[in-house]
């Protein structure tokens, strides 16, 4: 019996503790309005046509980043991604994080809410 409450304890507990593995993340649907790229940096910036939820730690409530951060391949994916939905002229979900800390810090003035998953719909 003591066996069996161990396994169901353990159970129970990995359950909860992935089920809020992504509690933070907040999704916007829309169509790409605008890709930017520039040369000193590899940060790539994607607005579309819904705002989504400002974020306070975010200066920039319009658009989202693709982080210079990620490996040179998850960033190329998401670019590809959100160039092949502007180009067809159709919806992509954009998952961000949404706490202050989830922002890309772009230059001295500006940050934009950081993009961790695209799902094309």
């Amino acid at each position: 019996m003591l066996k069996r409450s161990a396994r169901c304890l353990i159970l129970l507990s990995t359950v909860l503790l992935s089920s809020n593995s992504f509690a933070g993340w907040l999704n916007i649907a829309g169509k790409v309005k605008a890709i930017s790229t520039y040369a000193h940096t590899n940060t790539i910036i994607v607005a579309l046509e819904q705002q989504g939820t400002a974020i306070a730690g975010c200066s920039d409530t319009t658009s989202f980043a693709i982080s210079k951060d990620l490996q040179p391949e998850a960033r190329a994916r998401m670019y590809s991604m959100a160039l092949a939905a502007e180009a067809s002229d159709s919806t992509i979900t954009i998952s961000y994080g949404g706490a202050a800390n989830d922002c890309v810090k772009y230059d001295n003035n500006v940050s934009f809410r950081k993009i961790v998953r695209m799902i094309k719909n």
